[in-house]
Order: structure tokens, then C-alpha cells, then sequence
């Protein structure tokens, strides 16, 4: 052990730069490696039930109400979110705090005491280290992000108790097919045979329900056993007992099909809400980088959508939030392995003026393609070098009412929040 701690970093930044040193490329699908290590930690969660949040989009949203209302039941609960926006403490949180450097710097450690030669991505690492700390202490619930997919997903060495697929879109499409069909097979993989789960969209691919029903699998379904009336303002869920339930609310930023997710797993695995408490928490649930307003002077808000299907919810939105008249600045740069014409043409509608700013990270699409695909669509645009400038022109753009809403990546995002001191 003397041995092994005189090699390894002992400052988080030390083992961040340590993990993107271990394997050639940052994405690589399979479970062998990553089970190789996780059985040798031999990790022990005292009975916390597990929760395994995989889909599209509304991943991070459907974690942060799951967390909230367990925690409005006094609930210990451990979750593991990603990517994160600035600090890779994000990713690890405990009642709702991030994990300090040190805890991470700890299980790094007990992690790499184990890894011996397997090599190990970055988020195969992250996740083994989020669970290592969950292992660590109490928990009643442990809430695991899928990162990418499902069935060959680092998180997905786990069984969880309960498993939820928010939605099935067009996305990674290099990793897991070009269609809904492929894609929602890749994403039920997390479903156990005999298990409970919960799908957050109408018109499930067929691949879905194929695996629900080979695998005997009790899901609840989106606007089936569970949904909601906007004119209404009412939603419903069905209990444990199999009662269906009502309740009054009132919609926020946060698309209520993923906090009624949440809502639905919980009633399978026995936990039970008042009205009042269910109100509370989907009205309380704020997510970094979900609709997230950074100034008022002007207004800034900040959006991580990066595929089509979060594009078209973040025009729904802002159709809703700004006054008439007003302009929209949309501060935009995007990662080249993502739909950025899809984006775009699902944002136009809601974007007046276009600022573009390349991003520092070696995934950025080039800001030229950028530009083309913008042009195609006959949009008025402003180029920046980076995301200072960016801002700087588009605060130049707005007075009054106006809004500048930043989106296109977590990358994005990030940059623009460093920029603003944040």
C-alpha cells in the first residue's frame, strides 16, 4: 500500500489529469473492464436501494426531484450525476451537498488500489469512485445517472431496485444507432428481468416494450399509469397499492414528465407523499444549467440542451417566458459529433440574433461548420473568439426585456459561467 500511495496523486487535479492518461480514448462501450475492477472492491451497500436513471434527456432533472422528495422524508440518499459544469465534484453528492476534494481523493485512492493493469475510462473511473463513496457510509438511497445509452454503461454493473428511462431520442448516434428503435434498445438494457420501471413518454420505441414484456419487467407507463393535464394543472400516479392518485400542481422549469418519473419509481419501492410535500418539492427543484438564470441585468439564462429533443423543450419554454417583442441572443456552441443543424432548426424559431464562439475542448465542432449549418437556416449571427467576448456581445445586443439564453453544450455552459465569475 506505501508503494501504491507514493505513485498516485494525492490533490483531486492530480487525479483528474492521472485518469485522462489511462486510456486511449474517452468513450469505449463494455462492461468487462469496469467489472473486473468493481468485483475486486468487493463494495457493500448495507441495503440502499437503487435507483438507475437512463434516457435521452431529463436525466439530471429526474435526479434532483428524486432527491429532493426523499429528502423531504428525512431519507439518507447518495447520487451520482453526470457530466458536471465546472467542479467534478458535481458529480458525487450526499443530501444534496457535493462530495469535498478530500472524500474524492479517497476513494480515487481505493480504487486505484485495485485497478492493478485494467484500463479504465474516465467515466468508468468517476463512477467506480462515486460508488466507492457510497459504499462508504449510511445511505437509504443510492440515485445512479446512465451516462451514455444503457445496457453497456458504466453504471449499469449495478441492479437497481427501480429503473427509469425518461425518453428515447436521437443522440450518440455513432455509439447507438441511428434510430429510435436501436437507440431504445440500447437504453432498456438497464431493465432486470422480474424488475420494476418506469418510462416517461408516450409512444415508447417497440424495442422497449419488446424487452419490458420479454423480461416480465413491472413498468409504469407515461400517460398511462402516471401523467398530467396542463389545462388542468393536475397530475397523477399510481400508488403502490395500484390506487391512481391526484394531485394540483403548479409547472416550473423543470418538465414535469421527469419529476412525475421520479415521483412513480419512489410509489413502486413503497415511499409515499402528501399533496403538500409532492407540491413543495416539484415547485423547490432547481438544476445547475436547467433553465438556469445567472443575472437579471440582463437577463442571462443558461441551457445545457445539445440535441434536438432538448432544443424543441428550451424554444417550448422560452415561447412561454419571453414578453413579446422582446429579443432573444442566443450565446451557442457545440460539441462536432452532435446534430447542430437539428439544434438549430428546432432553436430558430425562438432566437433572434445568433453569437458563436468556438469551444476550448478537443470534442468542439469547428465554428465554421457551425456558421454553414446557421446560414443554411438564414440566421443572423455574430462570430466571437471566445466566450468573453461572446458575452460581451451579446449583453451589446439586448436592453429592456430582452434575453440572452446560452446553450448548445455542458462545454458551453461552463464557459460561459467562468466567464461570469460563477
Amino acid at each position: 500500500m506505501d508503494k501504491i500511495s507514493q505513485r498516485t496523486p494525492d490533490t483531486l487535479e492530480g487525479w483528474l489529469r492521472h485518469l485522462e492518461t489511462l486510456h486511449t480514448t474517452e468513450i469505449e462501450m463494455g462492461l468487462d473492464r469496469i467489472l473486473q475492477v468493481y468485483r475486486r472492491m468487493k463494495v457493500n451497500f448495507h441495503g440502499a436501494k437503487i435507483v438507475t436513471v437512463g434516457g435521452t434527456n431529463g436525466k439530471g432533472t429526474t435526479i434532483a426531484t428524486l432527491q429532493r422528495l426523499l429528502l423531504s422524508q428525512g431519507k439518507a440518499v447518495g447520487a451520482y450525476t453526470s457530466p458536471h459544469i465546472v467542479r467534478f465534484n458535481e458529480r458525487v453528492s450526499i443530501n444534496g451537498i457535493d462530495v469535498d476534494d478530500q472524500q474524492l481523493v479517497t476513494a480515487f485512492a481505493a480504487v486505484e488500489a485495485v485497478r492493478r493493469s485494467t484500463s479504465l475510462t474516465y467515466f468508468e473511473f468517476g463512477t467506480l469512485v462515486a460508488l466507492q463513496i457510497f459504499a462508504s457510509m449510511p445511505l437509504d438511497y443510492i440515485l445512479l445517472e446512465v451516462g451514455l445509452g444503457g445496457r453497456l454503461d458504466a453504471v449499469n454493473i449495478v441492479d437497481p431496485d427501480v429503473a427509469i428511462i425518461t425518453c428515447v431520442d436521437i443522440d450518440h448516434v455513432e455509439w447507438l444507432g441511428p434510430d429510435r428503435e436501436s437507440i431504445g434498445y440500447e437504453k432498456a438494457g438497464i431493465l432486470r428481468a422480474g424488475g420494476k420501471a418506469v418510462y416517461g413518454e408516450q409512444q415508447p420505441p417497440s424495442s422497449v416494450v419488446q424487452q419490458v414484456n420479454a423480461q416480465k419487467v413491472d413498468m409504469r407507463f407515461f400517460g398511462k399509469d402516471f401523467g398530467y393535464s396542463h389545462d388542468d394543472a393536475v397530475c397523477y400516479y399510481t400508488s403502490a397499492e395500484g390506487h391512481q392518485c391526484h394531485v394540483d400542481f403548479v409547472a416550473g422549469n423543470i418538465p414535469i414528465s421527469n419529476q412525475l418519473c421520479a415521483l412513480q419509481a419512489l410509489q413502486l419501492l413503497g415511499e409515499n407523499f402528501s399533496p403538500k410535500e409532492i407540491q413543495e418539492v416539484f415547485a423547490g427543484v432547481a438544476v445547475p444549467g436547467r433553465m438556469e438564470t445567472l443575472s437579471r441585468d440582463p437577463v442571462v439564462l443558461v441551457d445545457v440542451a445539445h440535441n434536438p429533443h432538448a432544443a424543441g423543450y428550451l424554444a417550448s419554454r422560452l415561447a412561454q417566458i419571453v414578453p413579446s417583442r422582446s429579443k432573444v441572443v442566443g450565446v451557442f456552441s457545440m460539441l462536432a459529433d452532435k446534430d447542430i443543424e437539428g439544434v438549430i432548426e428546432n432553436m430558430k424559431s425562438a432566437v433572434d440574433h445568433w453569437v458563436v464562439f468556438p469551444l476550448a475542448v478537443p470534442r468542439a465542432a469547428l465554428v465554421e461548420n457551425i456558421v454553414r449549418d446557421l446560414q443554411k437556416k438564414e440566421q443572423k449571427l455574430a462570430l466571437a473568439a471566445n466566450a468573453d467576448e461572446a458575452l460581451a456581445i451579446a449583453r451589446k445586443n439586448v436592453q429592456g426585456d430582452d434575453l440572452i439564453v446560452v446553450f448548445g453544450s455542458f462545454y458551453t455552459v461552463a464557459a460561459i459561467k467562468q466567464s461570469m465569475g460563477l
